[in-house]
């Protein structure tokens, strides 16, 4: 049996990514979600899901495990890190342009960690069978805030 493995931020809920790993799921695929980059669990695959403009360098790192990691090399999805094609005030173009922040979604995610990082002082630990950190996919899954790396 395939172990996919889905990694996931700190402080993330469910995404679209959730509703496929329960078809994989159906098909037979074992699938682990893991919230923050210590503790990671044995895999086959990796799925590299963290909702942040740029993933810390620390999830980069402990990737280099795994042999097979979907968004492996996509750390950085700023706009400026991929687009040269920016206007700034000192620019003498003076046509329409649209407006996009640096951020992924108006850098909302990262004012989320931000928000959330302040209010939980003291998070509590999940253990699986596997080690701290990760909830089997069947498992109901309780708030994200509860989880650390």
């Amino acid at each position: 049996m395939t172990k996919l493995l889905i990694l996931k931020g700190l402080h993330e809920g469910l995404y679209v990514i959730d509703a496929i790993a329960e078809r994989w799921a159906d098909a037979g695929t074992q699938i682990i979600v893991h919230y923050g980059y210590e503790n990671l669990p044995e895999a086959d695959v990796v799925i590299l899901h963290v909702e942040l403009t740029r993933v810390p360098q620390q999830y980069a790192e402990q990737l280099r495990a795994y042999p097979v990691v979907l968004n492996r090399n996509v750390l950085d999805i700023s706009k400026s890190s991929f687009s040269k094609i920016l206007v700034s005030s000192h620019d003498t173009y003076n046509g329409p342009v649209i407006v996009k922040t640096d951020n992924n979604f108006g850098g909302k995610p990262e004012a989320r960690t931000v928000r959330r990082t302040r209010m939980v002082r003291e998070p509590q630990l999940h253990s699986g069978e596997n080690g701290p950190n990760w909830i089997p996919y069947k498992q109901p899954m309780p708030s994200p805030g509860l989880y650390r790396s």
